[in-house]
């Protein structure tokens, strides 16, 4: 979803999805803290994503494909 969104819509977005992430895991009994620190996770594997994905793509738009 986020390679598709820009700006204040993807702000809008991950925000969301990181306040809906905390939510289920305090529902499902996580302490304040260990769900602070699964949210953080959560948002370092998106970002190495995010990142890895932009960085594969770079190569083919180099070589004009």
């Amino acid at each position: 979803m986020l390679d598709d969104l820009h700006g204040e819509e993807a702000n809008r977005f991950w925000r969301d999805e990181c306040r809906a992430l905390a939510a289920r895991l305090l529902n499902l009994g996580y302490s304040d803290s260990a769900m602070r620190q699964e949210v953080a996770d959560f948002q370092g594997a998106v970002q190495a994503e995010l990142w890895a994905s932009a960085h594969q793509e770079e190569p083919a738009r180099r070589e004009g494909y």
